[in-house]
């Protein structure tokens, strides 16, 4: 369900990123992508988001995704 969960976001700031016409917006976007790209590839070796200072940058930083989504 995790994986759904964060494939599904990637997937929704990837396209949010392709359709916006506003540069600060898309660089947030892709941004956010990257982290969620590298927290991805962290817990690969470490089991990173049982760590709460992970969990919440993750965590924030998901909520400024969707935000930069839905602001039109």
């Amino acid at each position: 369900a995790l994986l759904w969960m964060i494939g599904g976001s990637l997937v929704i700031f990837l396209r949010g990123a392709r359709r916006t016409a506003d540069p600060e917006r898309r660089a947030v976007l892709h941004g956010v992508a990257a982290v969620l790209n590298g927290v991805l590839t962290a817990g690969i070796f470490e089991y990173n988001l049982g760590d709460s200072e992970v969990l919440q940058l993750f965590l924030g930083l998901l909520v400024v995704g969707y935000f930069a989504v839905d602001v039109e």
